[in-house]
Order: C-alpha cells, then sequence, then structure tokens
C-alpha cells in the first residue's frame, strides 16, 4: 500500500482513480467542518469529484447526494443544523470515512483520570493515562 506523502493537492486532483494514485487508497486530509460546504458537502456529493470539488474518492451515494442537496438549500440556520445533523449521521454509518485524527486540541476530563497532560504540539501522548 502507498501513502501519499508530499503533494496531497496533486494526489486529490488527480482523483482516485487517477494513473498516478494506482495503489492508493487514501488521503489524510484534514477538514475544516466549521464550513459545512468545505468540510462536508464538497467531499461528499458526486457531483464534487475534482476539479469541481474535493470528492478524491469519488464516494457516490444517492441518499447521501439527497442529503448534501437539502442542507445546501435550506436558509433556516436551524433546519440547515438539522439537516446536516442527518448527513453527518449517514455517512457515520455507512462508514464512509475513518476518523483518525481530530485536530481540535483534545481534552481528557473524569473524576477518576490521572496523568493526561495537554498536548503543546501536534502529538498527544496518551500512553500515561489511568483510569483507575
Amino acid at each position: 500500500m502507498k501513502w501519499s506523502i508530499g503533494r496531497p493537492c496533486a494526489r486529490a486532483a488527480a482523483r482516485a482513480d487517477g494513473a498516478e494514485n494506482k495503489g492508493v487508497y487514501g488521503l489524510n486530509n484534514s477538514w475544516s467542518l466549521m464550513d459545512p460546504d468545505f468540510g462536508l458537502l464538497s467531499v461528499i456529493h458526486s457531483k464534487n469529484a475534482p476539479p469541481v470539488g474535493n470528492n478524491w474518492g469519488l464516494y457516490n451515494d444517492p441518499i447521501a447526494d439527497a442529503l448534501c442537496d437539502k442542507a445546501r438549500l435550506e436558509f433556516d440556520i436551524d433546519r440547515q443544523d438539522q439537516a446536516l445533523a442527518a448527513l453527518h449521521q449517514y455517512i457515520v454509518d455507512q462508514a464512509m470515512w475513518i476518523w483518525v485524527v481530530h485536530d481540535l486540541n483534545p481534552r481528557a476530563l473524569a473524576p477518576k483520570l490521572k496523568g493526561f497532560v495537554p498536548a503543546q504540539a501536534w502529538y498527544v501522548n496518551l500512553s500515561a493515562l489511568d483510569m483507575a
């Protein structure tokens, strides 16, 4: 298995079915989910394959497309949040992505937790945790 190291934008632009990506089965992306159009819709909707969007893996699911359309066409903020939540739940249930990284500075809070030290950089060492 190849890992996409270096030139991630070129690999993404080439799409999963591109010749230079033969043997590459995933990209490590850090999507900004604060912007649902970029972080979800541009990656999920089947119409957003490169060069139009960020659907590198060519994910194509009519239910996900309909949920994307519903969220994109909704202008009431509360209903848009509900539509995005339904889309998110659907793609989680479909295991569309493997959630490997959480870039928002993790915290660990529990009465029994001992040994957690907040990260000083991007690396978080969880080996010293104890939940006794």
